[in-house]
């Protein structure tokens, strides 16, 4: 994101920056890359309700513009730092960490692609679960609340009650499960800035 490709030939290319600008767009790049965990969380959700494996194989296209977003993102931290009123450091961990929980629903989209399984209905509830988790995640960050922060921890602490509840569900959920469990606590290392 941010470079392309100006010419090329046999010996090589030549590749420029035309990100010119969008370094004042960060934000609005940070808030795509959440958006874009919440939205791919949707629509493995609804792939696998609905049987529908194009929305399945676009949490993989995300996955991708997650990885250029992240980045891009960390890029411009690097080179620019943040001038807003957060810590650069954190968005830095932030861009990684959103990316780490793109790459495990990758890992699912992947997975129920290949073996076609079929799920309990606790997994897709769990699925939902998370989303919501991934909303408020989102909720927090645009704009921090005491209240909301100690709720979202509260169910943090009940999903992982949840967790060991599944034990002995047959091993596609427990796949999808663990996949999912690790999106949380992705989410939920971004909580503590």
């Amino acid at each position: 994101l941010g470079f392309e490709i100006i010419m090329s030939n046999a010996q090589g290319c030549v590749i420029k920056n035309i990100a010119e600008g969008i370094e004042q767009e960060f934000e609005s790049i940070l808030n795509r890359l959440i958006h874009i965990l919440i939205v791919s969380g949707q629509l493995l959700h609804e792939g696998i309700s609905e049987n529908d494996p194009e929305k399945i194989r676009q949490v993989m296209v995300n996955e991708k513009e997650s990885n250029k977003l992240s980045l891009f993102c960390r890029r411009m931290l690097n080179l620019h730092g943040y001038s807003g009123d957060k810590n650069p450091y954190v968005l830095y961990t932030l861009a990684t960490l959103l990316e780490g929980a793109m790459d495990e629903l990758r890992f699912a989209a992947t997975y129920i692609l290949k073996e076609r399984p079929v799920l309990t209905k606790r997994t897709l509830d769990f699925l939902a679960y998370i989303n919501t988790m991934n909303e408020e995640f989102y909720f927090l960050y645009k704009k921090f609340d005491p209240k909301q922060f100690s709720d979202f921890r509260r169910k943090r602490k009940e999903m992982e009650k949840k967790f060991t509840s599944f034990a002995g569900l047959p091993l596609p959920d427990a796949y999808l499960i663990s996949k999912l469990y690790n999106v949380q606590e992705l989410v939920h290392h971004m909580t503590y800035f």
